[in-house]
């Protein structure tokens, strides 16, 4: 009787792990046939992530040091347009929430820099 039931499961096994194969196979099948290339997803979010989109994601942005920090991973990354940018974000965002202009010296410090890099 042990020796049936072994053989049983056994064969349940089998049957469950060529079922699994199969629907793997198709499931594959399946996704690559749908899903667009890497190439394709590129150029969608090229598409997407415009200055004027990239603007207004930056707009949710509401700490002017996080934007005093991108600014200098865009500089590091020989981005200076982007640099320039994300420091006239964060000067805005201080000229809104502070009046203290010893404050926002450093960052209209950097922007300076900025602009005199991106005027060569």
């Amino acid at each position: 009787m042990n020796r049936e039931k072994l053989q049983e499961a056994k064969a349940s096994i089998l049957i469950f792990v060529a079922k699994l194969f199969v629907f793997t196979v198709v499931f594959v099948v399946v996704l690559e046939s749908y899903l667009p290339s890497r190439q394709d997803l590129h150029e969608s979010a090229q598409r997407v992530l415009t200055e004027r989109n990239k603007l207004y994601l930056l707009g949710f942005v509401q700490n002017p040091t996080v934007l005093y920090m991108t600014s200098e991973l865009a500089e590091k990354q020989g981005f200076p347009e982007a640099a320039k940018r994300d420091m006239e974000l964060a000067i805005g965002l201080i000229e809104l929430h502070t009046t203290d202009r010893r404050a926002a010296k450093r960052y209209y410090d950097r922007l300076e820099t900025l602009k005199a890099k991106t005027a060569k």
